[in-house]
């Protein structure tokens, strides 16, 4: 009769706690504020300052072109002279131009006044308008039409490196994100699993009542049950330090908040082909590289412009008041200026220097292009292979379900002793840690192959997110 209240007894808490193992996995109340990652995105790009601190830059851009070129500006030049002749006869002379500048056509135009003393008596004005126009170095404003390109060029690899430091820093906290996502979820998975060993314990201390388990089974599970717990302890305390750095990037309270459970990764399929041909045809990476041997290119061709002389025709029409006859004052003339430095060792210097540097940049993006081809194929092949891990690990989790409740069922009716039993529990665990770790690495994996392909933002998304918050912050 015993031995049938023991059997009844170890059937009905056996029962019971195969209930609770079954149900485990949902006994951790997911409640608190929900953020998603779509929300994540939106408030951290206009609250997070790093954001601003990097847009900030472009701002700066719109002036590179005036602080690059030669200004177009309207001189006005005054000089005043007093002499004395040996006879002590007082002779001022004055000089004032108003003189406007081209610099893209190479080519000024002045309006001049002078007034020169030859005696006491004497006394010579003259009223000219002069144009001019450089001929050999920066002829006609080539050289500087060449920095106004170069300056240009410049300016828009700027704005795709401001892009790409953008999307740098949101890659980083879409992984922040992700990581916080798996910690929640290790946490849940650690609670589930002390409860699983609470309920365990509470089984097999029932049955050391009952005398039908010993007092070294009820150690073994509550040995089990210290270890779970303090996985859960490392669990909470991971999650609750990415929860303060989400936060900070969203400018709220940590208290209660929670990431939403849905991945990216069932929408990881990608066309490796049409994605890399439109990565090498028209990404930020590609044009950057484009840019950059253009530019060389260019400077190089400047540089060579600089050997040349200084050479400058200019005429013009001048009017003065000496002689009686308007005509008679009138006059026009034209005329060369020629100037020649016969040692040009730091031009040429930098001719070769650009010369080499330009061989260099071709080299690089060359370089730049295998890496990437390499990287991107590497990449898909790890997210590929990661896929595949995520299908095992499916399969595993439910064969480590199957097992876990076969063991149960054993040791209730003395099949199996509590050592299979702990084994299989742990095991369960252990698979679904993985399957969660396995899960948010490929959702990295997508994030990191969005990232290289410049694909994960637009300089256009940038700036309606961010830029506000940069012209207006709060």
């Amino acid at each position: 009769m015993s031995l049938l209240r023991a059997l009844c007894l170890g059937f009905c808490f056996g029962f019971l706690f195969l209930e609770a193992n079954g149900q485990a996995s949902d006994s951790v109340p997911d409640s608190g504020r929900h953020l998603t990652l779509e929300a994540f995105i939106e408030q951290a790009s206009r609250r997070d300052s790093v954001f601003q601190e990097i847009l900030i830059d472009e701002l700066t851009l719109q002036y590179q072109r005036t602080l690059a070129l030669p200004p177009r500006d309207l001189v006005l030049s005054v000089r005043g002279e007093f002499g004395l002749s040996l006879d002590g006869t007082p002779r001022p002379d004055l000089t004032a131009s108003l003189e406007r500048l081209f610099p893209l056509q190479g080519a000024s135009m002045a309006l001049q006044f002078e007034s020169v003393s030859r005696s006491a008596a004497d006394r010579n004005n003259e009223l000219s308008l002069v144009f001019g126009m450089e001929l050999a170095r920066n002829a006609f404003g080539r050289s500087t039409q060449m920095l106004d390109k170069l300056t240009g060029m410049e300016t828009e690899i700027a704005r795709h490196q401001i892009v790409e430091a953008y999307e740098d820093y949101l890659a980083s906290l879409i992984v922040s994100y992700y990581r916080w996502t798996a910690a929640w979820e290790s946490v849940k998975a650690a609670q589930s699993a002390v409860e699983e060993g609470e309920k365990l314990l509470t089984n097999i201390q029932s049955k050391q009542r009952s005398h039908i388990a010993y007092q070294v089974d009820v150690d073994k599970a509550r040995f089990q049950l210290l270890g779970k717990q303090e996985s859960r302890v490392s669990a909470q305390d991971e999650y609750d330090g990415l929860t303060l750095h989400i936060a900070r990037a969203v400018g709220g309270n940590p208290d209660g908040l929670r990431p939403d459970s849905v991945g990216l990764h069932r929408d990881g399929n990608i066309d490796v082909q049409r994605e890399r041909e439109a990565f090498f045809e028209s990404g930020r990476t590609e044009s950057i590289l484009r840019l950059l041997q253009d530019r060389d290119s260019l400077a190089l061709e400047r540089a060579a412009d600089n050997l040349l002389p200084s050479l400058q025709a200019y005429g013009g029409l001048g009017l003065g008041d000496s002689e009686p006859t308007v005509a008679e004052n009138t006059r026009a003339f034209v005329g060369l200026s020629l100037g020649y430095s016969f040692q040009k060792s730091r031009e040429k210097a930098t001719v070769e220097v650009t010369k080499l540097t330009s061989q260099k940049q071709r080299l690089a993006a060359g370089n730049a292009r295998s890496r990437l081809v390499a990287d991107l194929e590497s990449l898909f092949q790890t997210i590929e292979a990661q896929k595949v891990a995520i299908g095992l690990s499916e399969q595993r989790l439910i064969l480590a379900q199957s097992i876990s409740d076969a063991e149960s069922r054993d040791y209730i009716y003395g099949r199996a002793d509590i050592n299979d039993l702990i084994q299989a529990l742990n095991t369960l665990q252990e698979t679904r840690f993985s399957k969660i770790r396995q899960e948010i690495e490929l959702d990295i994996l997508l994030v990191e192959w969005r990232r290289l392909t410049d694909q994960l933002v637009s300089r256009r998304e940038a700036f309606e997110r961010s830029l506000p918050a940069v012209i207006s912050p709060e």
